[in-house]
């Protein structure tokens, strides 16, 4: 029998069912799709981010139409102005820089540590007095060192906006990642934890700045409960339409519910391969919370490039999906490279300086021996057993140096 790779895992996606299917039925029935008002007003976005807000034991959440959107949500709510410093890491999606950038601000690149995460002891050497604030990504269902990372902030009177669109219900040292910072984001889309295709979350113990978040993904009209938004509230201000749909908050209401499932499922599948497979001494990405993450894949580190090519051909003949998981650091994606060149860029708010990007070569080296295999919760015994089997007919010998 064929095994079946998938080149993303997709974890939320292969567990839509009935449950997904009602709820959107429901919603469809009751001709309410927009989430304050309709002819059989369901509530399912309000619904949704209270439970939300009591799973992770936050007093705010926030539902709106893509993690994109909570990234930009937290950062007009976090105040950043035209000119602003952020600490970004350059191992991660484009999008957590986009933000940055389309909000006015400068990303400053900081090196990252065996976690793929910002490293905590190297973020002082990118202060700089226009600093203002920092933001750490968790990626692929694992944490890096965010409760460094934040007293490293406070000691600096730096905000921290957590990017854990990756990371939805992993926990480090038994606390949800998301709730360590000012803000925390998750992510919706189809690759994420759980899915509704495309939406996003904002977490915050803060009510001024969930306000502010509130009211700009609304237009940035002053809403109470349904009722039609206040622009001539003296809080009210400019937004954009951010909103999530009924549609959407219905489908990821029921996939939280399989949130706990979905970890389990995935911690179990990488302690399973963890034990059993032989890397002959390429090391594992560093795992800070191996009873709490929610593992997206399996990574580790090829010796050098010319191993890592090697371990690519070997995966691919065996039919098993494997990437570098990202390209290049984002400091070198071409939009950022014309940026860095003095060109006017597509979408770059008016007057922005022309940046001057410090690479990161420690983090270059880890980026360039990274082997990433997307697992997927689809995955069974004969999946597993076909991976062990690759690593132990094909595994190359331990490079020495």
């Amino acid at each position: 029998m064929k095994h079946v790779f998938h080149n993303h895992g997709m974890l939320g996606t292969w567990l839509i069912g009935q449950e997904e299917e009602a709820a959107v039925r429901k919603v469809l029935q009751a001709q309410s799709l927009f989430r304050h008002y309709g002819p059989n007003l369901l509530h399912a976005a309000t619904q949704f981010e209270h439970a939300v807000a009591q799973k992770f034991d936050v007093p705010h959440a926030l539902a709106v139409n893509s993690g994109t959107s909570a990234l930009r949500c937290a950062l007009m709510a976090l105040g950043l102005k035209h000119g602003d410093e952020v600490l970004v890491p350059p191992c991660t999606f484009v999008a957590t820089v986009n933000a940055v950038v389309l909000a006015g601000g400068i990303p400053v690149f900081a090196e990252i540590d065996d976690t793929l995460g910002l490293d905590p002891e190297r973020l002082a050497e990118r202060i700089t007095p226009r600093t203002v604030g920092i933001l750490p990504v968790h990626l692929q269902g694992m944490p890096c060192r965010i409760d460094r990372i934040v007293e490293v902030a406070q000691a600096h009177g730096l905000w921290v906006l957590e990017d854990a669109a990756q990371a939805m219900g992993c926990r480090y040292r038994n606390q949800f990642v998301g709730t360590f910072g000012d803000v925390g984001i998750f992510s919706l889309q189809a690759h994420k934890t759980i899915t509704c295709g495309e939406g996003g979350l904002l977490l915050t113990q803060d009510e001024s700045l969930y306000r502010k978040a509130r009211r700009y993904q609304d237009q940035g009209g002053e809403r109470r409960g349904d009722a039609y938004p206040d622009w001539g509230h003296p809080l009210a201000g400019f937004g954009e339409n951010l909103k999530i749909s009924e549609l959407h908050a219905a489908v990821a209401h029921e996939q939280l519910k399989k949130l706990e499932r979905i970890g389990q499922l995935m911690r179990t599948l990488h302690q399973q391969l963890t034990k059993q497979i032989d890397l002959a001494g390429r090391p594992l990405r560093t795992n800070l919370s191996p009873d709490g993450s929610v593992p997206y894949s399996l990574i580790f580190l090829a010796h050098n490039d010319a191993d890592r090519q090697d371990v690519f051909a070997q995966l691919k003949a065996a039919e098993i999906p494997a990437d570098g998981l990202y390209d290049y650091p984002v400091y070198r994606c071409p939009p950022m490279l014309r940026w860095a060149a003095g060109e006017a860029v597509f979408g770059l708010p008016a007057n922005m300086p022309t940046p001057q990007f410090e690479p990161c070569p420690d983090s270059e080296n880890l980026m360039g021996r990274l082997v990433r295999i997307p697992l997927s919760p689809a995955y069974g015994d004969r999946e597993i057993d076909h991976l062990v089997s690759t690593f132990q007919a094909h595994s190359l010998p331990q490079v020495t140096t």
